[in-house]
C-alpha cells in the first residue's frame, strides 16, 4: 500500500496562515510525506481558490507538470487525486459549471502521474430515495466519464458516502452510503477504468464494520480515504484520534492483499497555526509510514 498526504491538508486558501501552492507542496515533501494526493475538487469549488486557481487558466497543463516535477525533486510522487464534486445532474449554473472541469480532473490526474482519481457518485435532485434510478443514472455517467479516464491512462474510484445525521434527528439522503451500495454501483458500472474507494472513515461514520466493507469491495479496491471519527461527526481526524478499529482495518486490507494507493484525509489538520504545521506533518509522515508497515505490499 502506498499511502499518501493531501495536499488539501496545507490548502494555501484555508490555513491560518496562508501558503501558496508551492510552499504547500514543499512543505509536504520537506517533511516526509512520500507519496502525495493532490484534492483537486478545493481547486474548483471553493471561492478563495477559484480567484487564483492556475486550473482556470490557459496554463493549467504546465502548472500540473511543474508540481509533478516539483514532487518528484524531493523523491516523492502522487498516487491519487480528487476530483471536482458537484452534482452532475442538477440543472443550476453552478453544477453545470463546476460539472465541466470534470474532465480536466482526469486530464490533470494523468499529467500529475497519479494513476487513480476518486469521484463521488451524486443522487440526482429528488431521487435520493430512488436506489435503481439512481444507480441507472450513475452508471451511465461514470461509464462515460470511464472512457475518458481511458484516453488519459487512469482509472476512476468511486467513493462510499455518508448520509449526514441532522441536529432535528432527520437525514441528509446520499446514494452509496454502504459496501453493499458501492458495489452495486461499480458492477453495474462495468468498467475496466472504473473501480471502488472506500474511505474507512465514511463507512465508520454509517456504523458499517470496516473490515467488512474493505473485503466487500476486494479485487474492485483500487483507492483508500484513511481517517477517523467517533461516529457522531465525519470530523477527519488522523488513525487513532477517534474509534475507529485500525487493527481490523490493516487485517482486511492484508486479506484482500491490497497494494494500491490510499491517502491521510486529514482535514481536522488544517487550521494549525504556521509554526506547528511542519510538525504535524512530520507526525503524518511517520503515520503513513507506520500504517503502510502494518499493511505491507509496498517497497522502501
Amino acid at each position: 500500500m502506498k499511502l499518501a498526504i493531501t495536499t488539501s491538508y496545507v490548502n494555501a486558501q484555508d490555513a491560518v496562515y496562508p501558503l501558496t501552492r508551492r510552499e504547500a507542496i514543499k512543505l509536504l515533501c520537506e517533511g516526509g510525506a512520500r507519496y502525495l494526493d493532490y484534492n483537486l475538487d478545493r481547486e474548483f469549488r471553493h471561492k478563495k481558490s477559484t480567484d487564483n486557481t492556475p486550473f482556470l487558466t490557459d496554463g493549467w497543463r504546465d502548472w500540473c507538470r511543474e508540481v509533478r516535477a516539483l514532487a518528484e525533486s524531493y523523491g516523492t510522487t502522487f498516487v491519487q487525486t480528487h476530483t471536482v464534486f458537484p452534482n452532475y445532474y442538477a440543472d443550476n449554473e453552478a453544477d453545470r459549471f463546476f460539472t465541466g472541469f470534470v474532465g480536466r480532473c482526469l486530464e490533470a490526474t494523468a499529467l500529475l502521474g497519479a494513476p487513480v482519481t476518486v469521484m463521488h457518485p451524486i443522487a440526482p435532485p429528488g431521487m435520493e430515495y430512488d436506489r435503481p434510478g439512481t444507480v441507472a443514472v450513475n452508471r451511465d455517467y461514470f461509464r462515460r466519464q470511464g472512457d475518458i479516464a481511458a484516453e488519459f491512462g487512469v482509472k476512476i474510484a468511486v467513493e462510499n458516502m455518508l448520509s449526514n445525521r441532522l441536529f432535528d434527528g432527520t437525514i441528509f439522503k446520499r446514494c452509496c452510503t454502504t459496501s453493499e451500495e458501492l458495489m452495486e454501483l461499480v458492477d453495474a458500472i462495468d468498467h475496466p477504468n472504473v473501480g471502488a474507494c472506500i474511505d474507512v472513515g465514511h463507512a465508520h461514520y454509517m456504523r458499517e464494520h470496516v473490515g467488512d466493507a474493505i473485503r466487500n469491495c476486494a479485487d474492485k479496491l483500487i483507492a483508500l480515504h484513511i481517517d477517523d471519527n467517533d461516529t457522531f461527526n465525519d470530523s477527519h481526524v488522523p488513525p487513532y484520534f477517534g474509534s475507529l478499529d485500525w487493527e481490523a482495518v490493516y487485517q482486511a486490507l492484508r486479506d484482500v492483499h491490497y497494494t494500491g494507493g490510499g491517502m491521510l484525509e486529514c482535514h481536522a489538520c488544517w487550521k494549525l497555526p504556521r509554526e506547528l504545521q511542519m510538525e504535524a506533518v512530520r507526525y503524518l509522515a511517520d503515520l503513513a509510514e507506520f500504517m503502510m508497515a502494518q499493511v505491507g505490499g509496498y517497497e522502501k
